[in-house]
């Protein structure tokens, strides 16, 4: 019989005592690129929907498809 797992708490507590207080901190800078990216992808939206002509359609897919990638890419490299 294995032993019962721990709690995830028990896990989290552990970890943080190892990381630094830093780790932690807000970062309020990190709430530019959201407004940027979000910025990025209503313009697209009302772009979209206002397009004069379908060859706009892709490009400008492509262009929000890029920014939310960006966003998520920011995200993931700041966490520890």
């Amino acid at each position: 019989m294995s032993p019962m797992p721990r709690p995830q708490r028990e896990y989290v507590r552990e970890i943080r005592q190892q990381l630094p207080a830093e780790t932690f901190r807000p970062r309020p800078q990190k709430l530019w690129m959201v407004l940027a990216h979000s910025l990025v992808l209503v313009a697209g939206i009302l772009v979209i929907r206002n397009a004069p002509s379908l060859w706009v359609l892709p490009i400008i897919s492509l262009i929000m498809g890029h920014s939310s990638g960006l966003s998520r890419l920011h995200r993931a490299r700041s966490q520890p």
